[in-house]
């Protein structure tokens, strides 16, 4: 899990703080922060959080919107 922290950290440390938002892990809540989505079209991913090892569905809202989370196991 180690590893997969410092993946993420190393990430997030190539962007100005500026070009970051927040949003929690729908599974362990965990405050965890991307790149804002600086375009007209929305992104969608299948994400991992570093901190619970569980899979989630994300979507960045474009123009600077919000992150929006589902968990990819709606059975828990």
């Amino acid at each position: 899990m180690k590893n997969a922290i410092e993946t993420y950290e190393r990430y997030l440390s190539k962007f100005p703080a500026e070009r970051l938002t927040t949003f929690n892990c729908p599974s362990c809540k965990k405050q965890l922060k991307d790149v804002l989505n600086k375009g007209s079209f929305d992104w969608d991913s299948m994400a991992f959080c570093p901190y619970c090892q569980n899979h989630y569905f994300k979507v960045t809202k474009a123009n600077n919107g919000a992150i929006l989370t589902t968990k990819a196991d709606q059975d828990d």
